[in-house]
């Protein structure tokens, strides 16, 4: 009996562990309608605490009516996901408000972005009415942290893809703050 009970705890514990590291410490959503009118992606990204990171999207380029579904697995080196967990714990990002209204009427580029941020089981969440992190070009008009975290993560979507670095505006936009 004793040697059935080892076996199955021994065989339930990596998993029982798996479960207990399996929730993200961040979770990304994104819903882009534009700019061209019927483009759209949708782009889901997970960091969890041993730096793996899963992207999934969701995108009609050209404007298609068929969506195409991608996912990406990639793993963060020590160094980047220390950057994101020191990110994830200062004072400003904690600071943002649960909600982010709308900072410019959009005409033909709408954004919807979401965060989850989980610290020691304490979630934070932050949606932002029509993200355009481009505002920032001409005055801090988001903060200087949540630039940061969006290029991290746009950083890490490029590199899930294959690309070397992220887009051109966001080294644009922090080289200006």
């Amino acid at each position: 009996m004793k040697q059935r009970l080892l076996g199955v705890v021994l065989v339930l514990c990596p998993f029982l562990h798996a479960q207990e590291s399996a929730a993200p410490i961040l979770i990304s959503h994104n819903d882009i309608h534009g700019p061209l009118g019927g483009e759209r992606r949708v782009e889901d990204v997970r960091v969890y605490p041993d730096g793996k990171v899963v992207y999934l999207e969701e995108a009609n380029e050209n404007r298609e009516l068929k969506m195409v579904k991608n996912r990406y697995d990639v793993t963060l080196d020590q160094q980047q996901l220390q950057n994101l967990v020191t990110l994830l714990q200062g004072k400003e990002i904690r600071s943002l408000p649960s909600r982010i209204p709308p900072q410019s009427r959009p005409i033909d580029f709408f954004w919807q972005k979401s965060f989850g941020i989980s610290r020691n089981g304490t979630p934070q969440n932050v949606q932002i009415d029509s993200f355009y992190p481009f505002l920032n070009k001409h005055g801090k008009v988001y903060p200087k942290a949540l630039i940061e975290l969006e290029c991290t993560l746009q950083n890490v979507q490029a590199k899930a893809r294959g690309l070397k670095e992220g887009p051109e505006w966001c080294a644009d936009l922090l080289k200006n703050h």
